[in-house]
């Protein structure tokens, strides 16, 4: 009898063991629910800082621009389906012409820095991937820097035409290095020198996907004046069990500052954070093409995933 009970104590700690370590696995340390109360939950510094990104490429990316068209009802708003992509803008040094495709080991763009995260002294931007124009696969990033964007001007949108944020990048302050790229953004670390007088410092907890809802809600950006500010958005939709890990909120700009400024969301401003009930619950991702007031947003759960890959 008392081996049986031995057994048996054996047994539920056991269960006990391995049910402790997979709830840990899958809360990818996010939080712990036990009830509805939350025990742990990290806290990281929403940034909206428009950014400028340079990337060299694991290999040659190679683009034909004369076969670019536009075919899509939504983009990235940090790419354009035209000569001046987000990718397609290449160093001059590192350029060279054949057969009238430009084939290209470096790029860079505008983009915006979603968080940073003080504890790991990561941070995560974009929301999507840096993608090849024209097979639209991933690149596979070899190095990178995020650096400092000055003379920000905003170019509005219109009705097939996303805008765009134009920033100067070349000469300016290296904030950081980017260590992967997949598609729920870029990630790396930043130089805690640099990054000082650059970013905010109040941290905000996360907000979990069960706990998003439709309403209101507001982005943050540094459109204006070099400094951050929140404009005002509404969620329309949640999609928990999108394919497209980068379309899981629709979200509408309703702030009327944000809106005579850009007409909505502009290509640059993917990455800007998402924040609702005090809690950084996402980022914008894509903007729809003919109604630019509208667009994507990723679970910020889906990007402090992606640290565990640096």
């Amino acid at each position: 009898m008392r081996i049986k009970k031995k057994i048996n104590l054996v047994l539920l700690l056991t269960y006990f063991f391995v049910f402790i370590n997979i709830s840990a696995i899958y809360g990818e340390d996010l939080s712990f629910n036990f009830g509805n109360n939350i025990e742990k939950r990290v806290e990281v510094i929403p940034c909206g800082i428009i950014i400028g990104v340079k990337v060299d490429d694991d290999g040659k990316m190679v683009f034909d621009q004369k076969k670019t068209k536009y075919h899509e009802k939504d983009i990235l708003p940090a790419k354009k389906i035209y000569p001046k992509n987000f990718i397609s803008t290449a160093n001059e040094n590192n350029s060279q012409k054949k057969n009238d495709a430009t084939i290209k080991n470096s790029a860079q763009g505008i983009g915006t820095m979603t968080y940073y995260n003080p504890m790991t002294n990561k941070f995560g931007a974009l929301g999507h991937g840096i993608t090849d124009l024209d097979t639209q696969k991933i690149l596979s990033v070899k190095s990178g820097d995020i650096k400092k964007a000055i003379n920000i001007t905003l170019v509005k949108a219109l009705c097939g035409d996303p805008g765009e944020i134009l920033a100067e990048i070349n000469n300016t302050e290296k904030l950081g290095n980017i260590k992967l790229n997949n598609e729920f953004g870029i990630y790396g670390f930043l130089d805690l020198i640099k990054i000082k007088n650059n970013i905010p410092t109040k941290k905000m907890p996360i907000g979990l996907k069960n706990e998003i809802h439709a309403g209101p809600a507001i982005i943050l950006s540094n459109l204006e004046n070099n400094n951050v500010r929140s404009y005002k958005i509404n969620i329309e939709s949640i999609d928990k069990f999108n394919c497209d890990a980068t379309k899981n909120m629709t979200i509408r700009i309703t702030d009327p500052n944000l809106l005579n400024k850009t007409n909505g969301i502009i290509q640059g401003m993917s990455g800007s954070p998402i924040i609702q009930d005090n809690k950084l619950i996402g980022a914008i991702t894509h903007v729809f093409v003919h109604e630019p007031a509208k667009g994507y947003g990723i679970f910020i759960e889906n990007m402090i995933k992606q640290e565990k890959f640096i």
